[in-house]
């Protein structure tokens, strides 16, 4: 009997312990994955743009005009310059994109009725090789017109 309650013991210390470590091997998982999203995003130039018109009304389908900032044509000067990623966000479609001139791109984008009301910031990405540009903007999604 005396076996048994020490095997019961040292079999309870060995779980407790085999949890211990996992708990800090998982935790000191994420703190690498925070760490290596941290980098990631530091890999990121950013510049802004300016968006007419800066909203758009649920259910429609806008056509947005976004003008490149003159710092950015210079950084991508000698390039061809087409963005990689369009995001306008959550409750949103894009249609269809065009580059107007070297700094204006106009975006054909569908606005869901159900879309969430407020403000947004859509990201334009621009990859050079081993790197890519973060290009943001703010527009507004406004309640629907009652008909």
């Amino acid at each position: 009997m005396k076996f048994d309650a020490l095997h019961q013991q040292k079999s309870g210390n060995f779980c407790f312990c085999v949890w211990i470590c996992s708990m800090i091997l998982l935790s000191s998982c994420g703190d690498a994955l925070s760490s290596l999203e941290g980098v990631e995003h530091a890999q990121h130039e950013h510049y802004s743009m300016r968006i007419i018109p800066d909203f758009a009304r649920r259910g429609d389908i806008q056509t947005f005009t976004m003008t490149l900032e003159q710092d950015l044509i210079r950084r991508l000067s000698g390039q061809a310059i087409y963005p990689s990623e369009i995001r306008f966000g959550k409750g949103t479609s894009l249609r269809s994109f065009t580059m107007e001139s070297q700094n204006a791109i106009t975006a054909q984008v569908l606005i869901s009725p159900l879309a969430e009301e407020g403000k947004r910031e859509p990201i334009l990405l621009f990859s050079t090789g081993h790197e890519e540009i973060e290009v943001t903007g703010t527009f507004w999604i406004l309640p629907a017109l009652s008909k």
